[in-house]
């Protein structure tokens, strides 16, 4: 008895893992029925699976039943993103020692969740949105002059005496900020830390829990102009 086979099309211009083996899209191939497939995009850009099939799961398991035409969506590329570094070395290699977040602006915002943190790390970092949820990555809309980042690291984790100060240090890349406008590091309290992030590429922090700061970006420069009468 000869078996049914189905076409499975998928669209897309990422790299997909199909069933664990990588292909470019888009993709086009038959397969008999029942057969399970296990679709996962390796990119860190992907949003969902759309057409006959509709979910953000990846990777998403399904079984071939029919022909199908499905979609890897992927939120467009950034204007610009730049990585936020956080690192305090110790002697443990078991420990985490540095994590990262990610921010930008694009023709869309999207955002990803915090990774749960391991069972021991020696200093953390995280976005949050204004609800206070934690996020790794922060995709802010390309719509304002004005732009800011709230994030909140953590100097010490949980790795030494948790009464003793302990220091990590903040860093990133400037050539991967925008290069219009200005970027500003600001603390809690608003009192501004570093005027020129492009100019300083790091910054240290201090205690033993959680600091909040604040990274502004203005798309374009502002100036104040006196007139004088005359």
């Amino acid at each position: 008895m000869v078996k049914k086979t189905f076409v499975l099309n998928i669209q897309g211009n990422e790299v997909l893992l199909i069933n664990n083996e990588p292909h470019n899209l888009p993709f086009s191939q038959i397969f008999e029925i029942h057969t399970s497939v296990i679709l996962e995009s390796a990119s860190e850009r992907f949003n969902c699976w759309d057409g006959d099939i509709q979910s953000f799961q990846n990777p998403f398991e399904f079984t071939i039943q029919t022909d199908m035409a499905i979609t890897a969506n992927v939120y467009p590329v950034p204007d610009w993103q730049t990585e936020i570094h956080v690192d305090r070395e110790v002697d443990n290699t078991d420990v985490m020692q540095h994590t990262s977040v990610f921010l930008g602006v694009a023709s869309q915002a999207y955002t990803q969740n915090a990774d749960d943190l391991p069972d021991h790390y020696s200093c953390d970092i995280v976005l949050n949105d204004q609800s206070f949820n934690a996020l790794k990555k922060d995709i802010q809309k390309d719509c304002f002059n004005e732009y800011q980042w709230r994030i909140s690291v953590d100097p010490h984790g949980n790795e030494g005496n948790p009464y003793v100060q302990t220091t990590a240090i903040i860093s990133w890349d400037v050539s991967t900020l925008s290069s219009e406008g200005n970027y500003i590091f600001k603390n809690s309290a608003g009192e501004i830390l570093i005027s020129d992030m492009r100019l300083t590429p790091k910054y240290e922090v201090t205690g033993t829990s959680y600091s909040s700061f604040t990274i502004r970006w203005n798309q374009h420069e502002t100036f104040d102009i006196h007139l004088t009468q005359g």
